[in-house]
């Protein structure tokens, strides 16, 4: 990673998105997803599951 790069974490607790739909928000955005998970431990994503960790970089 380069230094001038930072990371943020952004919680959206207020809003169920799909993984379809949360990409779709963050590619119009300017952001590239680079791999999602089910769970902030690292759970392999699963369609149908109940959370979407998912690791964007700005492009």
């Amino acid at each position: 990673m380069d230094e001038d790069c930072t990371v943020k974490t952004y919680r959206l607790w207020l809003h169920d998105y799909s993984l379809e739909t949360v990409s779709r928000v963050l590619e119009q955005n300017g952001f590239k997803v680079e791999k999602t998970w089910n769970s902030f431990s690292g759970e392999p994503y699963r369609e149908g599951g109940d959370w979407i960790a998912i690791a964007a970089r700005k492009v």
